[in-house]
Order: structure tokens, then sequence, then C-alpha cells
């Protein structure tokens, strides 16, 4: 629950801006199917045990998943969770503020209604998620909380990390690229003729960025171990530490069309006529996270209907930054400048946590079943102090500064020590209801209690989430499914008293087929989700709510059209929109003066949720080593915030690279946005745009022996 806290950072500002189950077979069974195909797509639910943690096949999962191989990260030179989240069909990756990544599903964004773990525990907070040691990116579309609990509302992504596989290599990889970017990583092997293998992940990466003053850095290091001690049971490791440092990004303003003499609206409206390089932010601006990570896991078959596992998991985070931001404008002797405040937060965030599962196969007369029973027990904490203060304004066009004081704004600051205790049960049952009808019934049952001194908030929450599905084969390579599900999400800790959790539902059905020969495979998915919605004013007591309704299709293929020629295609369109919202925001007035308004959003739809998202991907190699891969995305129009004054156009970008691969070694060319699109990737409060990087070039070496 801890990882909506990213609202609680930005919320005192909001007032201000006004608008805003693995069987242990998995592995091997996913080691004898594994294809050309599945090296580069994204659909084949075999590779990921995300939707039941128990492996299924494509056309047995009655829910929507998208795997994102390390095939086609590599393909990509895919750097970022963002990267990779722009494969799956009904995805939409932002950048936050430049300083975290941020993700809708099916027009729900992340921050309060999804769930990112790693290798199966919860993240506490959101940041940047370099890819160097993923080997698969798994996303589960729709509520999640039968398995995941809070926050699952609307997807749930999982980065599975690379594991010792008892081979002994090395591989290294040295890039360099277009705004001074460089990096550097290494992945080891070792384990061959010995029951304890071992594997290292590192990397090292800096940037100049697009934008000016956006200087980036991050470090990371994962070993992790497994001991094999015996033919059934094996001990795992992990360990990670990561370091990323970077400059906080309000963006470019949007100017009220009053201000510039062109009608009579408030409204940001207009964007300056100035470099799109441009940076509005003070000097105190930075950013610094840090994250701990180490997992335990345990697994034992004692027989071949009996699998016993556990997953000790903890993760310490520390987020320090300083973010300026726009608080609205002023025009003084005919010149425009931007107000601003400086948000100071200092996090610290500690989740540590058990899961205890059993794989039980068992049969109940002539109906056999196949159950997943577990129970998770976490501890959550987050100690925070927001201090916020007005900075000095700056001229929109001529960038001059008034030195003054930082004001402090003592009624948008706010501390917390929360902690919350978690008991949640489990199960999920998989049964053949006839010979041809696949049945699965899950529900998890949460006990949550949580606590703040400081604000002397107490409150406990007992929630039960279920789901409900059923496979139909058509034929030996067809499938019809449907499902239906629930999901929650307690409320932040800015909240006082005791709200009610939000909720969300989704109905689902789809069609899943496997065409030639296996070679080629097409899934269609219908749905239906909604969400209530509960924002805290000013004073944090709940006193907004609202409904959103998403409802779409998608539909994913992908081929191997001939040997080493492999094409996706991910397509989405989706209509989302706010049912009901009435937000109490503070309108700033001409002279200056802030005055409270009821503002209905009912029938708007939410931000950064286009209609229509499409990626195109394919990749020829050819027999001499040589190979080349090229991709288009078209995002469609798509609102900045809720209050609908400012639509982006649609945009399309079109990457490219060449590659040569020579006994171990390869060479990679990557060129981005290659037609020089200029578009924007993220807004904040509506007040703002961040302009997205114009064509960009990289270079990559690589090379490695063994594995």
């Amino acid at each position: 629950m801890y990882r909506r806290s990213l609202i609680q950072v930005f919320a005192p500002l909001l007032a201000l801006v006004w608008t805003v189950p693995a069987f242990s077979q998995d592995s091997e069974e996913a080691e004898m199917e594994e294809t050309t195909l599945e090296e580069v797509i994204v659909t084949d639910e075999r590779l990921s045990s995300i939707a039941f943690k128990t492996p299924l096949s494509f056309l047995e999962t009655p829910l929507s998943v998208g795997v994102v191989s390390s095939g086609l990260l590599d393909s990509q030179s895919a750097v970022g969770l963002g990267d990779a989240l722009k494969n799956v069909s009904g995805a939409q990756a932002q950048g936050g503020f430049g300083v975290f990544e941020t993700f809708l599903i099916r027009g729900f964004e992340s921050l309060s209604s999804g769930l990112v773990m790693t290798d199966g525990s919860p993240e506490p907070e959101v940041g940047f998620y370099d890819l160097y040691n993923i080997e698969r990116v798994e996303v589960l579309k729709g509520p999640g909380a039968f398995l995941y609990g809070g926050n699952a509302l609307s997807g749930t992504v999982n980065l599975a990390r690379k594991k010792p596989t008892g081979d002994t290599f090395a591989h290294f990889r040295f890039g360099y690229g277009q705004f001074n970017t460089r990096g550097a990583a290494a992945d080891f092997g070792w384990g061959e003729d010995t029951p304890i293998s071992v594997r290292l992940n590192t990397m090292w990466e800096q940037s100049d960025r697009y934008r000016d003053d956006k200087e980036s850095g991050a470090v990371a290091v994962n070993p992790s171990f497994l001991y094999e001690l015996d033919e059934s049971t094996t001990i795992g490791a992990e360990l990670e530490y990561s370091f990323v440092e970077r400059k906080s990004d309000a963006g470019i303003p949007l100017i009220p069309d009053m201000m510039l003499g062109q009608g009579n609206s408030l409204l940001p409206n207009t964007l300056p006529d100035v470099p799109r390089t441009t940076s509005y932010q003070s000097d105190a601006d930075m950013s610094e996270q840090t994250t701990l990570r180490a997992q335990l896991n345990f697994e034992t078959k004692l027989s071949d209907r009996f699998t016993l596992r556990d997953k000790l998991y903890f993760t310490d985070f520390k987020w320090d930054s300083a973010g300026s931001l726009f608080a609205g404008f002023g025009l003084d002797r005919g010149v425009v400048d931007a107000y601003r405040v400086l948000t100071e937060l200092d996090d610290a965030q500690v989740v540590i946590g058990n899961q205890l599962e059993a794989l039980l196969s068992v049969k109940t007369g002539p109906v056999p079943h196949e159950f997943l029973i577990g129970l998770d027990a976490a501890r959550w904490t987050d100690e925070f102090t927001i201090d916020v203060s007005a900075i000095s304004p700056i001229g929109v066009y001529d960038f001059v500064t008034f030195p003054i004081d930082p004001i402090p704004l003592p009624q948008q600051s706010q501390a917390a020590d929360a902690s919350s205790l978690i008991l949640a049960p489990y199960v999920v049952d998989r049964l053949n209801l006839t010979e041809d009808i696949q049945v699965f019934l899950g529900a998890r049952f949460d006990s949550i209690s949580y606590e703040d001194p400081i604000t002397e908030t107490e409150r406990s929450y007992s929630q039960l989430s279920p789901l409900a599905g059923a496979v139909y084969p058509l034929s030996e390579s067809g499938s019809v499914y449907a499902s239906f599900s629930q999901s929650f999400a307690p409320p932040s800790a800015r909240v006082v008293g005791e709200p009610e959790a939000e909720t969300a539902q989704q109905a689902e059905i789809g069609t899943k087929h496997l065409l030639m020969d296996g070679k080629a495979q097409i899934s269609l998915a219908l749905f239906r989700m909604e969400k209530d919605i509960q924002l805290p004013d000013d004073s944090g007591v709940l006193s907004q709510t609202g409904t959103q309704l998403s409802q779409g299709a998608e539909i994913d293929i992908a081929a191997e059209l001939k040997p080493g020629w492999t094409a996706m295609i991910a397509y989405a369109f989706t209509d989302a929109e706010y049912t009901e919202l009435i937000r109490t925001l503070p309108f700033p007035m001409p002279d200056g003066s802030i005055v409270p308004t009821n503002i209905d959003y009912a029938g708007n739809t939410p931000q950064f949720a286009p209609s229509h998202l499409l990626h195109l991907w394919t990749e020829k190699r050819l027999e001499n080593g040589l190979g080349v891969s090229a991709g288009w995305r078209y995002v469609g129009a798509q609102f900045i915030a809720p209050d609908n004054a400012y639509e982006l156009d649609g945009y399309s970008l079109l990457d490219a690279s060449a590659f040569y691969e020579y006994e171990g070694f390869r060479v990679r060319l990557t060129g981005k946005n290659l037609t020089d699109v200029e578009y924007e990737m993220w807004g904040f409060g509506g007040l703002s745009l961040i302009p997205g990087n114009p064509r960009e070039a990289f270079l990559s070496v690589e090379w490695g022996f063994g594995g």
C-alpha cells in the first residue's frame, strides 16, 4: 500500500496547481517448449507464472497476460520498464516528473491502481527499474488481488530477474549514444559440476539527457545463488543494491490564453515558443533513490502431487529529493511569470514479508484439482517528511528569476511514521469441470492493521478478493475464455479517519489461437473494468469520491514468419471515462486570490489514457551474422489532466537497429524516433508538459563466452 505514497508526496501541491503458483517443473517445461518465436514475442504465458503462480500454456489461461522476453528487450535496446511495457497491448508507459516511471494499464494509472513486483515480492515505491538483470517482464492485466493483495487494482507487473543456470559464462556490454549517454553491464555465471550455482549482474550508466540540466546516473549490482540439496529440493538467494541519481523535471509550462491576449480562458492552453530543452527548475532540484532488495527462496517436491515452497523477502527504499513545480502564473509589466513551489521529500520505506505456499494435486471423485494454497505475512513501514516552500518566480520567456528567500508553506507540509501489518491466506483451484471445460476459482482474504502515531490514525481492513474463470477448447489449437475478478486498495497514509478501501472489478472474455503449426499465435480480449476513486483534499479528510469506467478490446499477434524472421503486433482500443467525479479544488483568480470551487468531471476522459495504442515490431536475422529490426508505435490523442482542458495530438515513433554477430561478439546500432517527431510524454497537474526525446542513436558492443 505504500507504493501509493508518491501521491502523498505530490498531493499537497495539487491544492496549489488545482488541476490536476510455479510447480517445480516450470523451468524445465519452459526450456523444452522454448522456440525462436518465444525469444522475441510477448504473448506466450508458458514463460510466465504471474497469472496463477503455476505454469499454464498459452491456450489455458483465462486472463490477459503479456510477457516481454529478454530477447525482445535486447532487440529493442530497451533500458527501463517503460521500454518493455510498450510491447504489451493496453499498456502506456510515462515518465513521472523526471525521477520515476509510471504507466497505465487499460486506462488506469499505476500510482494508485498498479502493483510492481520483483520476483514475486512487492515493491514499496515507484522508481526507475533498469532492465540490466531482467530475464522477462510479466504483465497481468486487470485486478490481481486474488493472489497479490492490495494495490493490484488494474494491473500487476513482475520483474523476473536472471537466475543461476549451472553454466559458466561471462558477458560484457559497453555502450555510447546521444546526449553523452554511456554505460556498461556485465553478467557472470558459475556452477558446472557442483550443486552450487552463482550469477552476478552489474551495471553503470550516466547521461546528460536531452533537456537542459537533467544529468542522471545509476549503478547496481545483483548477486544470486542457487543450491541444489538434492533432486527435489533447492535453496535460492538474491541480493540487489541500486542507486539512481536524477534531476527532477516539471517540463515546459502551459500558459493561460488570457495572459497571451488570445482569449478569456484562465485554463493553461498554450505552450510558449521556447526551446524544447528549456528547464525551469531551481538549483535545489535533485533526486537520489537507494534500494536494497533481499530474497531467500526454498522449494521442495515432497511427492509427484505435493510441492512446498517459501519466499522470505526484504526491501529497503530511501528517497531524498527536492523538486520545483509550477503553481500558477502571473502577468507583471507585460511579462508572464511562472510561480513555483519547492517540495522537499525525505522518505524511508521498508517492507519485510514471507510467502508460504503449497502446490497440491488431488481428486474429488472424477474431478482432478490442482491447488495453490498460500499465506502471505508482511510488515510495511513508511517514515517520511514533506516540506513545501514558495520560491522565486521565473520568467516564462526571459527566464529571469527574482531572488527571494523560500517561504515555508506549513499547511502543505506533512509527516508520517506509518506502519501496516498484513496477514493474508489465499487459494486457487484449477479443476477440470468436464473433459473440455477447465475452471479456475480463487480468493485471497487480507487482514490489514494500520497506524500512524504522528497523525493519531488507526484503521483496519478485512477484504476478500475473488476470481472466477473458465476456459473451453475450440480445438487443439484454439480456446475461448471468460473471467471475473475484484481488487482493492487501502487509502494512502495521507488520509485520516476510517474511509472505505478503493475497489475495482473486471469482466473479461477472449479467445486464443495457435496457427502455422504453432509458429504463430493470436489472442483477442474484450474487457470492462470499473474502479472507485477516493481522493483526499488538502486537509487529509476524504471528501472527494468518484468512479472510473474503462472498457475496450485488445489484440496480440506474434509469428515466426520464416526461420530467423519474427514479427509482432499489439493493438488496444480503450474507452475510459470518469462516470462520477466531483472535486473541490482551489481555483486561482486573476487577482491572485484562491477560491474553493466544486468541479464536476463526470464524462471526462482520464489523463494519459489514449483510445488507440498500436505497436509493431519485426526482426530478421541473416545467415552471415547480420540482422535488422524495426518498430513503429502509434499513441492516440490524450488529455493531460482530468479537466480535459488540454489535449495532446496523437503521434507515431519509428525505431530501428542493425547488428552483427560473430563468435561471441556483437555490435548493434540503434536509432530511435528516426523521423524526429516532436511529442510530449508527460504533464503535471495540467500546468506543464515534458517534451519527448528527439531523434537519437546508440551504439553498443558486446562480447562473451559460455552460457
